[in-house]
């Protein structure tokens, strides 16, 4: 099940290009990007942006985007 979630991210040379904080339960999370990677699924085209997120506590979180609307979700 995912859990849509809002996101603060650093916008440098697109919008977006990385999380900076994650809030979940209207908590702020600070985190740092560990990985990410983009799918596509060929046939809806539709393109979701991952990143997998660590926060100061070394707590880890999987999170997208999907591109299309620009809603972020947390995989839990």
């Amino acid at each position: 099940m995912d859990r849509k979630i809002t996101v603060s991210a650093y916008s440098g040379g697109k919008v977006d290009e990385r999380p900076l904080t994650i809030y979940v339960d209207d908590r702020g999370i600070e985190v740092e990007v560990v990985e990410k990677w983009v799918t596509e699924d060929f046939n809806t085209g539709k393109r979701r942006r991952y990143f997998r997120l660590r926060d100061p506590e070394g707590f880890e979180y999987l999170v997208y985007q999907e591109e299309e609307t620009s809603d972020w979700f947390l995989r839990v």
